[in-house]
C-alpha cells in the first residue's frame, strides 16, 4: 500500500483523498482449532495495519491538498454488533472505528453487515 501511495502520488504530483475499505475475515469462534493467534494476527493486518501503514504515508500529501484532503473510513456494523463466529474481525473493524474516529480529516461511514 504504500508502494501503491508513492506511486500515485507520483504520478499525480498529489492527493486529495483516500478511501479505507480493506475487509476480509475467517469464519470461526475462539474454541475451534482453526482460529489461532496467527489468523487474528492475519486479520488485524488486513482489516486495520494496512489501512494505518496507508494513511501514515498518504498524509502528507493530504494535509497538502488544496481541495482540504480526506479520508474515508468504510466500516461494517459488525464492529459494534456481536456477530456470531467473526471475532477477529469485529475486533479489527472496532480498532479500524476507534482510528478513525480520532483525526479530523477522517469522514467516517459505517454499513450494514
Amino acid at each position: 500500500m504504500r508502494n501503491a501511495v508513492r506511486a500515485t502520488i507520483n504520478a499525480y504530483k498529489h492527493l486529495d483523498a483516500l478511501i479505507l475499505n480493506a475487509g476480509a475475515f475467517q469464519l470461526g469462534r475462539i474454541r475451534d482449532p482453526e482460529t489461532t493467534t496467527e489468523s487474528w494476527r492475519a486479520n488485524f493486518d488486513l482489516n486495520f495495519f494496512t489501512l494505518l501503514y496507508t494513511v501514515q504515508e498518504a498524509l502528507p500529501s493530504l494535509l497538502k491538498s488544496e481541495l482540504g484532503g480526506r479520508v474515508i473510513c468504510v466500516s461494517s456494523g459488525s464492529a459494534v454488533a456481536n456477530t456470531p463466529s467473526l471475532g477477529a474481525y469485529n475486533a479489527s473493524k472496532a480498532a479500524m472505528n476507534s482510528f478513525c474516529r480520532y483525526e479530523s480529516i477522517f469522514t467516517f461511514f459505517s454499513t450494514k453487515s
